[in-house]
């Protein structure tokens, strides 16, 4: 059963660096060939998007019993997770933005 998470953790990890570096290079590309420059979106803007998108996953989780239930525990995960994450996540974030 370890193991099985471990796998499954790398394997996550994997994809999202994976998908980091596609996005990255595409970035790069695009800054060279039209003169692209990303730009971050404003906290209001964040805010709202954030707003919506828990509305839009209240609304889609209320569609069957078991993703009620997928959301119920994902939520009293994240309630359990976010302050611990906002302090670490967030101070290396303010880290390497300096």
């Amino acid at each position: 059963m370890q193991r099985a998470r471990a796998a499954r953790a790398a394997d996550r990890n994997r994809s999202a660096t994976s998908r980091g570096s596609r996005c990255a290079l595409a970035l790069a590309r695009a800054a060279r060939s039209i003169s692209v420059e990303a730009v971050p979106l404003p906290v209001p803007v964040l805010r709202d998007l954030k707003k919506l998108a828990a509305e839009v996953v209240r609304e889609e989780s209320e569609k069957s019993p078991m993703a009620r239930k997928v959301h119920a525990s994902f939520t009293k995960f994240q309630a359990l997770v976010g302050p611990w994450d906002r302090v670490a996540e967030g101070a290396y974030h303010q880290f390497v933005a300096v």
